[in-house]
């Protein structure tokens, strides 16, 4: 029950994940700008965890000894309940290159961290902390590891499926994400949310059951709302949408992170939101918009 309510957990912040940038000095701005690729959001242990990180300079020209690559550093994926507790990942070296170099507004770098789980990596949520360049940056909550399903939550699961499948017959289960909780009177209930590329929807199947493992009852939130999405929300289009957000909000430190919906005029659109201070110790949420497709080919 722990493992799935952390899953859970995971999967709920992976819409409005905060990040936040830490800057060696007293620099006000930022030099450089980070931005994280990463296959999926939820790991189970054993597995391994791949995260690609480019860098861009957005600041003056940086002049510097080596590559580009020597300016990345360590970089540390750690427990959010205990910073103590990282994951295993391969020992950093830096290429042997004394030439003097100089890094242009606009250039970018990309490097590849490695981390390892095993049966002991601890359950939960994940933080990615990557230096460059004499600074680091700080993604919180990136990823969930949890345990492995007994062979009990497998059964539930099977059962759920079943229901599902004659319930709602045009769902498509592979694009559901499932989450499996257990309450003190051993009843378990089953939640089906729909995914589109990598993002979570407000489209959801849950399925209760009790004790003896007969189905309680069953319910759909915006049942068909977003999977008439699926046949049109490519990833080429989703991309795009990403791109073109990323660029929208270059300037802002930190954001919500993006998340779906849909607009009065039924695209289905990749938002974000930043919150900005004002004067008077306020401030202000400014809202970004760009849309993915319609509900016709385009």
């Amino acid at each position: 029950m722990k493992r799935l309510l952390l899953l859970c957990l995971a999967l709920i912040l992976l819409i409005s994940v905060t990040t936040s940038c830490h800057k060696n000095g007293n620099n006000e701005s930022s030099q450089w700008n980070f931005a994280y690729t990463i296959e999926k959001r939820s790991f189970m242990q054993g597995e391994t965890i791949c995260i690609t990180v480019d860098v861009t300079n957005i600041g003056k020209r940086y002049e510097f000894f080596g590559s580009a690559v020597d300016l990345f550093g360590p970089a540390e994926l750690y427990l959010n309940s205990d910073e103590n507790q990282t994951l295993e990942t391969l020992l950093f070296t830096n290429p042997c290159d004394a030439a003097k170099s100089v890094f242009k507004k606009g250039e970018k770098a990309q490097y590849t961290y490695y981390f390892y789980t095993n049966e002991n990596s601890p359950e939960g949520l994940y933080t990615f902390k990557v230096p460059f360049g004499g600074e680091y940056k700080i993604f919180e909550s990136i990823l969930a590891v949890n345990a492995p399903p007994t062979e009990e939550e497998l059964a539930v699961e099977d059962l759920a499926d079943a229901l599902i499948r004659k319930e709602y017959p045009t769902l498509s289960l592979e694009n559901c994400r499932v989450d499996i909780n257990q309450n003190t009177k051993g009843e378990y209930s089953v939640e089906y949310t729909l995914t589109i590329g990598d993002y979570r929807t407000y489209e959801s199947y849950h399925v209760k059951f009790n004790a003896d493992k007969t189905v309680k009852n069953f319910h759909a939130n915006y049942e068909g709302k977003y999977s008439a999405y699926l046949l049109f929300a490519t990833d080429d289009k989703i991309n795009a949408a990403e791109e073109k957000l990323t660029k929208q909000l270059e300037k802002y430190e930190t954001h919500s992170g993006f998340y779906l919906s849909i607009d009065d005029q039924g695209y289905l659109c990749l938002n974000a939101e930043v919150i900005v201070d004002s004067l008077f110790n306020d401030h202000e949420h400014k809202f970004f918009t760009e849309r993915i497709c319609g509900l016709q080919q385009e």
